[in-house]
């Protein structure tokens, strides 16, 4: 087990790394901009306290709107992606109380109920659900927020056959404009093993942590999730 998660954080770090320089520009392109809305709309639902982690960070456009609305919080960006770190370091550099740490979140070097916030925007389904809770219990402060927005398996099996055909065979030569094959498989893969937004709070109400907002978007094939911890100890 081990030695798998640490062949998939070498492959994601790669991944990243090659995909740098235009994640940005095809995640604006591909959801035509409304990823800025939805991102927006989950850090406004989202009761948003001083010691923020946004998990998988990327190149830091989730800090960026955080510390928009949020001036005073101390924010801590955490990617495999050293690439995506250099991104982030460039579009942050006017903000204050802002750190950027090259690892993963499986191994984090943060003492225990370090956080009174962890965000994941569009990191979650790339990750080993059970290893991050475990994680997630550790460094979350009790009565903290996790705050998910990601891509959703879409309930309707018809239309979420549909919409995979779509993105692995018609919208692939358009990705290779962009990525090589190896980078756009490694999101179609993800895409398959996408869960549900219901699947999803299961998951997290079976560790303590109370569903405070949920929405979904395009039948689900989008959604937003917050959490609330509120178990401590194994008691409420």
């Amino acid at each position: 087990m081990k030695n798998d998660i640490e062949s998939q954080l070498k492959v994601a770090s790669s991944v990243f790394d090659k995909i740098s320089s235009v994640y940005d520009f095809f995640l604006n392109l591909f959801t035509f901009g409304v990823i800025n809305i939805w991102q927006r709309q989950m850090i406004k639902n989202t009761p948003v306290s001083k010691f923020i982690l946004d998990v998988g960070t990327g190149t830091g456009e989730l800090i960026k709107k955080i510390k928009n609305h949020h001036k005073e919080t101390i924010c801590i960006g955490l990617d495999v992606s050293f690439k995506m770190l250099l991104k982030a370091k460039k579009k942050l550099k006017n903000e204050n109380d802002v750190y950027l740490i090259n690892g993963d979140i499986y191994n984090s070097p943060f003492r225990e109920k370090t956080f009174d916030n962890v965000f994941l925007s569009l990191t979650f389904r790339h990750l080993d659900q059970k290893k991050l809770i475990k994680e997630l219990n550790r460094i979350l402060k009790n009565k903290g927020y996790i705050s998910i927005f990601d891509t959703g398996k879409i309930k309707n099996q018809y239309l979420w056959k549909a919409f995979l055909f779509i993105v692995d065979k018609l919208v692939r030569p358009f990705g290779y404009l962009f990525f090589s094959k190896n980078e756009y498989d490694y999101f179609i893969e993800s895409l398959y093993k996408s869960l549900t937004m219901e699947q999803i709070i299961k998951f997290f109400e079976n560790y303590g942590y109370y569903p405070v907002y949920k929405k979904k978007f395009m039948f689900g094939l989008a959604f937003i999730v917050i959490f609330e911890k509120r178990l401590e100890n194994g008691k409420y």
